[in-house]
């Protein structure tokens, strides 16, 4: 979108092949061999629904891979509800148990979580939230979230990605992330953002988060590394057309560089 007219999203999954993938179509012992992260995302399973099918072929290969991932293999979902796909009823109903008994890092937003469980931020209820009607949030509301989070859900990892849209062409965006140890990691900075496609920044977050928690050992750095990473590479993806990130990780260095020492504003030559 360019002001005024907003961006939208229109799903075109519907009857769409990978809406289709069930049990017994994927050799996941072969596929998960050597996996350390088993990653999904709430937009898959709405697809049946979406569909209007009878079955959710999706989640049972969910089920499927679940039961074939190696041992140590952590499981990661981005929460990414969507109402164009499902109603909040419906996606609590197919994701709460998986949640609760499968996920280890749980990625999401303050928005998603009020809405969908009820869920507050420190000083800001459940109910202020929906409503947009809540200030910005300093640490401890960021604290009190993740921590409710992992009180309710057993995860090992909340991660939580906040935009801000100043306009339809400019936003800005932190994140955090917070283990269950307590250890707790925030954008340094609110990063401003010019966009030009904002589809896919979100994927992106998630792809630089888990590059953090894979490549570190200590508890505290995986977290600084992954939200670093995270906010670089989807400052970097939204400036381009597209889901996919074209993003290689000497243009993502030159960007952490420039924001920890500043510069980087002229043109490459």
């Amino acid at each position: 979108g360019r002001t005024p007219r907003p961006t939208t999203g229109w799903y075109q999954r519907m009857y769409s092949a990978a809406s289709r993938l069930g049990r017994g179509m994927v050799d996941w012992p072969s596929a998960l061999a050597d996996c350390r992260l088993l990653h999904t995302s709430g937009i898959t399973f709405g697809l049946a629904t979406h569909s209007g099918y009878e079955r959710n072929y999706l989640l049972e290969a969910l089920y499927e891979a679940l039961e074939a991932r190696p041992e140590g293999c952590l499981v990661g979902l981005d929460y990414n509800y969507r109402s164009t796909l499902w109603s909040k009823e419906q996606c609590t109903a197919a994701l709460t148990s998986i949640l609760r008994d499968h996920v280890d890092v749980l990625i999401t937003t303050i928005e998603d979580m009020a809405a969908l469980y009820g869920m507050g931020a420190g000083r800001f209820s459940a109910e202020e939230i929906v409503r947009g009607d809540f200030g910005p949030l300093d640490d401890e509301d960021l604290q009190a979230f993740m921590r409710d989070i992992h009180e309710r859900f057993d995860t090992q990892i909340v991660a939580v990605t906040i935009r801000y849209p100043d306009t339809f062409e400019e936003h800005r965006w932190e994140s955090a992330a917070m283990d269950a140890a307590g250890n707790y990691f925030r954008s340094p900075a609110v990063r401003r953002i010019v966009l030009l496609d904002r589809l896919g920044g979100g994927d992106t977050w998630n792809a630089g988060l888990y590059y953090g928690l894979l490549t570190e050992d200590d508890p505290a750095r995986r977290l600084e590394k992954g939200v670093l990473v995270g906010d670089a590479a989807t400052c970097l993806k939204q400036t381009l057309m597209f889901d996919l990130p074209i993003v290689g990780r000497q243009e993502l260095q030159a960007l952490l560089t420039a924001w920890a020492q500043g510069g980087g504003k002229r043109t490459a030559r």
